[in-house]
């Protein structure tokens, strides 16, 4: 017996299709948006704290060093209104200025006057020789990270990392409060500056290594590291990350910087590119003799039998039309790739997993209803492939027709989301800059921080762990399919 199987495949990214059924006037709606997160930030509060323990002395002893210039450029960043990964402004409400370290008396978190920001330009801001400014021992930076009680907030902190006790693992589990499936659109920014340094170095007394001047002569000056932690929701550190980074020299030297955003990787969702006629030959695998595939660009309408499909933003919507007895192919598909600056980004050769989810029309319903009853449905569509190309993402659509038994229109939803069980970060780990900047607790190395390497890790590992507990979904493609 012969017959022929009529496909007609379209690939839809991000917009919404509204379909017109004009032999019996039936009208439904399906839509493909993209996976989102809203950013919930309206007014910002920031909250700016200065580590005013002695060993961030030796920052200032030189007039206009790296640090002083810093703080300062810090100042004037935060002071502007950022604008989210949206393209949507948010107006910052209030900058408050904190003086951060522990008194023998306790802890404290001393309110500052923005003319009291203007002092760590100095030593006096350090060294407890004022009664505006005592002496504060040693910084318990964890006392300025709390948990986002409002979503409005943002947690800025200058420091050289010197913890009371060596204790970073403190800091990292005030962190963990933040990155929770909760607090889906928060992220832990971290940026290194090296600076002039002319002081003491403090370390805590571990192995008998005493605290030491750096540079050992005491004179002169030396590179040292400190640091700028900026914790709250993405959009926000993004934006100040760019405000302070673009166009800096040193990026990637002597300034550093790395974003862990467990569940915003993207500054937008994976969508379709749009199909050109030129990359046909290679994009599909057909039997021998069967008849070339017929690339077809829908315009506002396309017609699937007695059902007119009326289309919104066609520029983004991929046609194939074939007519031959139903081989698999396979079609090489593109989709925008644009990682969040600064965020490590994904190996997308083995990080990524698909969900099909197969909808069939039901003309009783006037709509597309989910399909259950058929168990190969959803095999009928297979992405693989993945290979990333500066920004573009690269890979395979493979089509099965045979799972599909029945005539009909079939819609079909590809999820894209983070593969769980996978380092995502594995690539970065090795060659990362903070290893190069990182001390053990024998060294004497002033130009090194101590423990650096381990904070960092642990704190890869807490993104990591979010991300493997709710894998974040970054892309959805969308597929309607006529059989019959």
């Amino acid at each position: 017996m012969k017959f022929c199987l009529k496909w007609l495949v379209l690939a839809i990214a991000t917009v919404a299709t509204v379909f017109l059924l004009t032999a019996c006037t039936m009208r439904t709606t399906v839509t493909c948006s993209p996976p989102t997160i809203q950013n919930t930030v309206t007014d910002l509060s920031i909250n700016l704290y200065l580590d005013g323990t002695p060993s961030m002395e030796g920052f200032v002893d030189k007039a206009n060093s790296q640090y002083i210039r810093w703080i300062d450029r810090l100042q004037t960043t935060l002071q502007n209104d950022p604008v989210g990964l949206d393209g949507k402004p948010h107006k910052v409400r209030s900058l408050n200025y904190f003086r951060l370290g522990s008194q023998s008396g306790g802890k404290t978190r001393q309110p500052l006057t923005e003319d009291d920001y203007g002092d760590a330009q100095t030593n006096a801001f350090y060294n407890g020789q004022t009664l505006r400014f005592p002496l504060l021992n040693v910084s318990e930076i964890d006392t300025a990270i709390v948990p986002p009680k409002e979503p409005n907030g943002l947690t800025v902190v200058v420091t050289d990392l010197y913890q009371a006790k060596d204790d970073i693992g403190k800091v990292v589990s005030k962190i963990k409060t933040y990155l929770t499936s909760q607090n889906l659109n928060y992220a832990i920014g971290i940026l290194g500056i090296k600076s002039e340094f002319n002081g003491r170095v403090y370390t805590e007394g571990r192995r008998n290594l005493g605290d030491f001047l750096y540079p050992s002569n005491g004179q002169g000056q030396a590179p040292r590291p400190f640091y700028i932690l900026c914790i709250g929701q993405i959009d926000e550190i993004n934006f100040y990350f760019k405000e302070l980074l673009d166009g800096q020299p040193g990026v990637g030297e002597t300034i550093n910087a790395v974003v862990y955003s467990p569940y915003r990787l993207f500054e937008q969702p994976f969508a379709l590119a749009p199909l050109s006629s030129s990359g046909l030959p290679t994009a599909l695998k057909l039997e021998p003799k069967q008849p070339q595939p017929k690339l077809q660009i829908p315009g506002l309408s396309t017609k699937f039998g007695n059902l007119v499909v009326t289309l919104d933003g066609a520029a983004k919507i991929q046609g194939l039309k074939m007519v031959n007895k139903s081989p698999e192919f396979g079609l090489v598909s593109t989709a925008n790739w644009a990682p969040i600056q600064y965020v490590p980004e994904l190996d997308a050769s083995n990080a990524l997993q698909v969900k099909v989810i197969p909808q069939s029309f039901d003309r009783s319903k006037k709509q597309f209803v989910e399909n259950t009853q058929e168990p190969l449905l959803k095999e009928t569509l297979r992405l693989d492939n993945w290979k990333q190309s500066g920004k573009t993402l690269n890979f395979v659509t493979q089509f099965l027709p045979q799972n599909i038994r029945g005539n009909g229109i079939y819609f079909f939803q590809a999820e894209v989301s983070v593969k769980p069980g996978v380092n995502l970060f594995s690539n970065q780990s090795d060659k990362a800059w903070w290893k190069d900047w990182s001390s053990d607790a024998s060294s004497n190395d002033g130009s090194k921080t101590h423990n650096l390497a381990k904070f960092m890790e642990a704190l890869q590992k807490t993104a990591v762990g979010v991300m493997q507990q709710n894998p974040p979904m970054v892309g959805r493609f969308c597929y309607l399919v006529q059989k019959g």
